[in-house]
């Protein structure tokens, strides 16, 4: 089958589900990219031999380019290019200088520049125009977060005919946050367009139909029956349109990383980390939003007061490297490392480090050996959608005691109830949390045990195909 052949089901996405590079020749070699999201859509698109319709990654891409048209396994990609200036403006500055810190509480100010805005408008229209030509008559089109909120709006202004469902991965902003988008109108308008728009908790939900009561007085909202897959309500427009909104928390794919876990050597890392008592973590990728720099202060309060034992006890911290070129990442990372460096440079043994601290990317089966290896798992993100690190280091720890530590405003706090929940803004909270973690790994091993099982077994109920299968049942009824 041509791959660019209409479907009825095509996935639109920021980026193709594909790592590429290029070489100094042109030519580009890519390689799949592990991810829930393609675990979970991978079964519907072979099923109606879909489309994924994305970015891959390189800007600037000479005229005529081989880029890729399907991945080792034989999904389908429709590519979108992007130019370095669609980069800077569109993915850098609007998507992720303005929606992305004003989405997460303002934790850094946004910025409203209208042509960054312009271009938003511009790479969407691109990404709507790619998609239409390869859905079938009637088909399904599934929209993915933030950076194309949009492409809804324009893919209905084109093929009314076809059904469009909208997830938002990251925290949606209460009405007043909201309102400080110069063209929160505009966007509205695209999200709304879709048949069914999904975000990850309840209370991100309850946020946009606050929204949309505020700044689109011409919708009716009409609340629907608690329990119905997640739905919510549902929001009538003049013309007739109908767009059902409800919370379908994300997942992970349990089996498979249970699977990879289960080839690792977590008392190998442990040994390489000195053998310590205790090991604690935090994995995040490198942003103001996660906490990072709360989680150290934490940590060195606790080597203050001797609850931290460095001699027995290690911390390891995953930055992976994100938004490199934007201002606000380049200071977290500055201030992270300062930090580290202080603590080090103060409680370190020679050859024994009290903060592990690596600055890169690390594939899954390393992360996973990390999460079955950690006894106290920090995540204490500022503001997150839903947080599958937490997830991910519940489900490898798989019989072990442990602790998490977990933040209140992360969207994984709705459904963990067993992790140690904390204000991610309380430095004092989140100390006495992890000091109460290493009490309860040291004395109460059984509890631990237990808390964990909990975890683990709603996890693997509610796993990212569930997810998928049942937003996937609202929208394609």
């Amino acid at each position: 089958m041509d791959s660019c052949a209409p479907a009825g089901f095509v996935v639109v996405a920021n980026r193709l589900p594909v790592d590429s590079t290029i070489a100094a020749d042109g030519t580009i070699t890519t390689t799949t990219s592990p991810g829930g999201l393609v675990t979970a859509l991978k079964p519907v698109l072979a099923r109606t031999k879909g489309h994924w319709v994305g970015w891959s990654g390189l800007v600037d891409l000479p005229a005529g380019a081989e880029q890729p048209q399907r991945t080792e396994d034989g999904l389908s990609l429709v590519p979108v290019s992007l130019t370095s200036s669609d980069y800077a403006e569109f993915y850098e500055g609007m998507a992720n200088a303005t929606l992305w810190p004003l989405y997460h509480d303002r934790v850094v100010a946004p910025e409203f520049h209208p042509h960054w805005y312009a271009r938003y408008a511009q790479v969407n229209q691109a990404f709507a125009d790619a998609a239409v030509k390869v859905t079938a008559p009637g088909g399904t089109i599934w929209v993915q977060d933030y950076q194309l909120q949009l492409v809804p709006g324009m893919i209905k202004q084109q093929r009314p005919d076809v059904r469009v469902g909208f997830f938002c991965h990251i925290p949606f902003p209460g009405p007043d946050l909201f309102g400080q988008l110069p063209w929160r109108e505009s966007i509205l308008a695209g999200l709304v367009a879709s048949d069914v728009l999904g975000f990850q908790i309840v209370h991100c939900a309850e946020n946009f139909l606050a929204t949309v009561a505020r700044f689109l007085p011409a919708a009716t909202i009409v609340r629907t029956a608690a329990g119905n897959r997640g739905v919510q309500a549902e929001i009538h427009l003049p013309n007739g349109h109908v767009c059902v909104v409800g919370a379908f928390p994300i997942s992970i794919d349990v089996a498979q990383v249970r699977e990879v876990a289960a080839t690792t050597d977590p008392m190998q890392l442990r040994a390489t980390l000195g053998d310590p008592a205790i090991v604690l973590a935090g994995v995040d990728r490198l942003d103001y939003t996660k906490g990072i720099l709360t989680r150290l202060a934490a940590i060195e309060q606790l080597l203050q007061q001797q609850v931290f034992d460095p001699a027995t006890m290690t911390f390891v911290q995953i930055a992976t490297p994100s938004r490199e070129r934007i201002e606000e990442y380049q200071r977290t990372r500055e201030l992270v490392e300062q930090a580290v460096g202080r603590i080090n440079g103060t409680y370190a043994r020679l050859g024994r480090p009290v903060i592990h601290y690596h600055h890169t990317t690390y594939a899954a089966p390393a992360l996973y050996e990390l999460y079955a290896a950690t006894d106290i798992m920090v995540v204490n993100a500022m503001k997150d959608g839903m947080n599958l690190v937490a997830k991910e280091y519940v489900t490898c720890r798989n019989g072990r005691p442990g602790q998490l530590v977990l933040s209140e405003a992360a969207g994984a706090a709705q459904e963990l109830r067993q992790a140690r929940l904390i204000n991610p803004h309380d430095e004092q909270e989140l100390a006495a949390a992890i000091a109460a973690a290493i009490t309860t790994v040291q004395h109460h091993p059984d509890s631990a045990v237990a808390d964990l099982a909990t975890m683990a077994a709603h996890i693997a109920q509610y796993d990212v195909q569930y997810w998928a299968d049942e937003f996937l049942a609202c929208l394609r009824p």
